[in-house]
């Protein structure tokens, strides 16, 4: 599955010349160079970070499984997911979470409770009553205009010109405070950023639902990834620097100066970094997909407040806490329970606390996220056993309206050999990133077999 950045030769003419170089080892750039590996071409994978994965990643922490990005599953919502977990044996392996009250919304200096089911923000206390009226015919509105809420296609949603803080606005104060509350605290993304309509199709994908039919892989969401990884060439700690198409191949560049020629390539990588990578001029789609980023603290408790019995806190953002949302990890299942410690919590900050926090070293960085969980939860530091601080500089894709509306015209675009992939493709999630790397895929597929077949590859041995 994995090879040291060693393997690759100082230069071409060394038995580095494939098919296709899939630059991403995250679920977009595994589930693609899987798909063409499946077409019987020889695909390398290379990884600029230590470990594949990406977002999809779960690490060990006292003793526990953590998962850094992606954490709940939904068979409804997960279509390509659980079909790619039962390709590869781990469709038995969902531990359902069996919450009845999965979430809840802090709400003047408590957690409050909120049910799983569609109709949960009507009956929780934790939403005002103003805001459960406006609710009403906003959601009758949406059930009318169901069929405009596609998953895969943001840019068709009637809101599709609004982002989430615009989208507040409409719908007054409380009911846009929810909302609010949603796009930080389930997506991590900036409501002023973020398109509505890429919350709205997600929300509408979930049948309004938080936590209800969802469940948990064991042993971690990472399992999905390198079960992805297992039969592929996969070399880690290898940035690439630059990745040009000339009329005979494409030439991949590590960082470190070495050249790999191949007949095609999938950049499975954030949209800003697609920029960088290629120098030919990009699609307005991809110069205009904008990323939030995030700070996320893992902590191992030796005591727990007292909360109500739920999985996720959501903070909205009048509450002023700099948080944006708090897993109870220990919860979803028992290899999610560390043994160094009762309890182990995953903390994310809001985005504008994140974007202070990036410039900070991560002992200032983490001391700020403990303060501001100590504000909520008195004396809650002192229970503090172990932490793990993880920076993500592109943690959810925004999609807010400038990008959806170039995003048709994106996607008709004639396929390329150079294509791209990522959870920014097709929606912010791991479905997305799924369906992203299928696509590309496809369409690489269907570039490579009109404009270079194989014996046109220079200097290829086969």
């Amino acid at each position: 599955m994995k090879t040291s950045a060693s393997a690759i030769g100082a230069s071409r003419g060394q038995g580095n010349d494939c098919d296709v170089v899939v630059v991403g080892a995250g679920l977009a750039g595994l589930v693609a160079a899987r798909r063409l590996q499946d077409a019987g071409l020889e695909v390398l994978v290379l990884e600029a970070g230590t470990e594949i994965g990406g977002r999809a990643r779960s690490v060990e922490l006292g003793g526990a499984v953590l998962d850094l990005g992606a954490k709940l599953l939904k068979p409804a919502v997960h279509r390509r997911t659980f079909a790619w977990l039962e390709r590869l044996g781990l469709g038995g392996e969902i531990i359902p979470l069996s919450l009845k009250r999965p979430f809840a919304i802090w709400n003047s200096g408590k957690a409050v409770a909120v049910a799983g089911h569609p109709l949960a923000l009507l009956t929780t206390a934790a939403v005002p009553l103003r805001a459960k009226l406006a609710a009403v015919p906003f959601g009758a509105t949406v059930i009318r205009r169901l069929r405009e809420f596609v998953h895969d296609h943001p840019e068709v949603s009637p809101v599709a010109p609004l982002t989430v803080a615009d989208l507040q606005t409409q719908c007054g104060i409380d009911l846009g405070a929810v909302f609010g509350a949603l796009a930080s605290g389930v997506f991590s993304s900036d409501p002023e950023q973020m398109g509505a309509s890429t919350l709205l199709n997600q929300l509408v994908a979930a049948r309004g639902a938080m936590g209800w039919g969802m469940g948990s892989l064991r042993g971690g969401t990472g399992r999905l990834a390198r079960g992805l990884a297992l039969p592929l060439r996969c070399l880690t700690s290898t940035a690439v620097a630059e990745v040009v198409a000339t009329p005979w191949e494409v030439r991949v560049t590590s960082a470190r100066g070495c050249t790999i020629r191949a007949r095609g390539a999938v950049l499975a990588v954030p949209a800003p970094l697609v920029k960088q990578l290629v120098a030919s001029p990009s699609h307005r789609f991809v110069d205009v997909s904008g990323y939030s980023k995030l700070l996320t603290l893992a902590i191992v408790l030796d005591s727990e407040p007292e909360l109500p019995p739920c999985y996720g806190i959501v903070f909205p953002a009048a509450q002023r806490t700099g948080l944006a949302w708090l897993g109870r990890e220990h919860v979803r299942s028992a290899d999610r329970q560390p043994a160094a410690g009762v309890s182990l919590w995953h903390v994310g900050a809001d985005s504008k606390l994140s974007a202070v926090l990036s410039d900070l070293d991560d002992g200032a960085a983490t001391a700020e996220i403990l303060g501001r969980l100590d504000l909520c939860f008195p004396g809650v530091v002192d229970h503090v056993r172990m932490t793990d601080l993880q920076r993500l500089p592109h943690a959810m894709p925004s999609m807010g309206p400038a990008a959806l509306a170039a995003r048709s015209s994106f996607l008709a675009a004639p396929p390329s050999v150079i294509e791209v992939a990522g959870d920014w493709v097709v929606a912010p999630s791991m479905e997305g990133a799924i369906a992203s790397g299928e696509r590309a895929a496809a369409r690489l597929l269907r570039s490579l077999a009109a404009t270079r077949p194989r014996s046109g590859l220079v200097g290829s041995s086969r």
